[in-house]
Parts: C-alpha cells; structure tokens; sequence
C-alpha cells in the first residue's frame, strides 16, 4: 500500500510541477506592461489569474 501511495504521490507531484511550469510559459507570453495592444481584457485575464493563484496558495499553505 505505501508504495503504491508513493508511486500515485510523485506521479501527481510530477503533474503539478509541470503545470506550474506551463503557466510560467504563458505568464512570459503574456504582453508585457508597455506592451503597445496592452488591452482591459489582458488585465481582466491577469486578475482572474492572480485570483486564482491566491486561493491555491491559500489551500496549499494551509
């Protein structure tokens, strides 16, 4: 039982570290803040973004 456990553990460490690397990737694509097409709507998916992270930080520290 505790290896399957290990096993299933690294296996979603492994998932969730390759998604924080994916959203650092997109974070860099984003426009950048003297961007010259900077628009409202990349703020508004910046805010949802940070929102996000917060709560899963939250829960993560908790």
């Amino acid at each position: 039982m505790a290896q399957n456990l290990q096993v299933n553990y690294a296996a979603k460490h492994n998932a969730v570290l390759e998604k924080i690397a994916r959203l650092q990737a997109v974070m860099e694509d984003m426009p950048s803040p003297d961007h010259p097409r900077l628009a409202w709507s990349d703020h508004g998916d910046l805010c949802r973004i940070d929102r996000d992270l917060e709560e899963i930080l939250e829960y993560a520290e908790s």
